[in-house]
């Protein structure tokens, strides 16, 4: 903390910010860990992996709507991380966007992530909830020909077919 007081423009990803929000971590206090994460964006906001970081406990927290905020910034800091729309997405189907979800299922299925199959079931899951049941059908599909063990794949793929 008073490295931060005399330092506060000092707010990279090895900065005094950074290493609070760890220790604090490490120690499970979640709210002050996201507090000084919050602090670091308003110096930083280009800080990726601390953005990450908070992004994801607000996430955890149920924060949604801060949560997409700091996503959708670091989108301009870094717009070809995958792990950047897979969250961004999966915030925008929980906030009941699924044509936000859409696109950035999208964005993440032509990154070429590992998970094809896991990309392919959020499009399909985002479309289901538009009201596409043809697309989300094919996107499930696909999803099924990846991986055809896919539990939560096959549930929605059952779920389309009785519609």
């Amino acid at each position: 903390e008073r490295a931060i007081e005399l330092f506060p423009y000092a707010a990279g990803e090895t900065s005094p910010y950074f290493l609070l929000a760890t220790i604090y971590g490490n120690m499970g206090k979640t709210e002050e860990q996201i507090d000084v994460l919050r602090r670091q964006r308003l110096m930083a906001p280009g800080a990726f992996d601390s953005g990450l970081k908070l992004a994801s406990l607000l996430l955890e927290q149920g924060e949604n709507e801060e949560a997409i905020e700091v996503l959708e910034g670091l989108m301009f800091v870094n717009p070809l991380k995958a792990e950047v729309h897979q969250k961004l997405g999966d915030a925008y189907l929980e906030k009941g966007k699924p044509d936000k979800a859409i696109r950035e299922f999208e964005v993440l299925l032509a990154l070429n992530p590992p998970d094809k199959a896991g990309s392919h079931y959020r499009i399909a899951s985002a479309l289901a909830l538009e009201g596409q049941s043809e697309q989300a059908r094919h996107h499930v599909l696909l999803a099924l020909e990846i991986a055809p063990t896919y539990e939560e794949a096959q549930q929605l793929l059952l779920k389309l077919v009785r519609q």
